[in-house]
């Protein structure tokens, strides 16, 4: 019962983001997209995130330092219970990756159109890689494309918000997209035997934080589904992790 509440945390505390951001959406001028200087919401949603962090990071720190962990012994094995749950997820991040990537044509903008065709092959490879793993072989390798997608998806969003003066309106998406890049590698790290706990046990519940957080912006629907799709996974590894006394 304790373990199934401390698993709620993270959705929890992303709902409260999600909340306060909507919220801070109010604050944004419908004109200019400028920020209203000052407005207390932005000083309590950066204060939120900061504290989450911080209590995020005092929770696996308790965990005892472990390194070069496989997949075995990181996560519950094989993924029987939460395979529906990471399919529809990996889903998801295919269905967003060929939104993106349509939006993308119809605009002309060769970067989006790219991020969606790499969405859509991460998806692909994520996919084998949970087929690979249920079958109990080794999906190391296939998991590093989620991390390279993301690694891209970033590097997208801060060129395309680069030059733009509004703090408020860009950082919550540029963390999302950094504790997914983060999360995702930390997961493949499993696969090459280089798994650590007490870090996944930090960026896996920081990336449903803040993906659910995030989730309250002016997004496309394909920028939706990826948001939702890269939550979803990250949070269903989290759930199967498997604790240090179960070793």
């Amino acid at each position: 019962m304790k373990t199934t509440l401390l698993r709620l945390i993270p959705p929890i505390l992303g709902a409260v983001g999600f909340l306060l951001r909507f919220l801070q959406q109010g604050i944004f001028e419908p004109d200019t997209g400028l920020a209203q200087s000052g407005a207390p919401i932005s000083y309590a949603m950066a204060l939120y995130l900061a504290a989450v962090g911080v209590f995020l990071l005092a929770w696996a720190l308790r965990e005892k330092k472990e390194t070069k962990l496989d997949m075995d012994a990181g996560f519950v094995t094989p993924p029987q219970r939460m395979l529906p749950l990471l399919v529809c997820a990996v889903m998801l991040i295919a269905v967003g990756g060929a939104l993106v990537a349509y939006s993308g044509y119809q605009a002309g903008e060769v970067l989006h159109l790219a991020l969606g065709g790499i969405a859509v092959v991460a998806a692909v490879c994520l996919l084998w890689g949970l087929t690979a793993w249920r079958r109990g072989g080794n999906c190391g390798a296939l998991l590093v494309a989620p991390a390279l997608m993301s690694v891209v998806w970033l590097l997208i969003t801060y060129r395309q918000y680069a030059d733009y003066p509004v703090l408020e309106t860009l950082y919550v998406q540029i963390l999302a997209i950094a504790a997914f890049t983060y999360g995702f590698y930390q997961v493949a790290a499993y696969g090459f035997s280089l798994g650590s706990r007490r870090t996944t046990r930090f960026i896996l519940p920081a990336a449903t934080v803040l993906g659910l957080t995030v989730l309250a912006d002016d997004l496309s629907l394909g920028l939706i589904c990826l948001y939702v799709g890269c939550t979803v996974v990250l949070y269903g590894f989290s759930l199967l992790e498997r604790p240090a006394h179960m070793d």
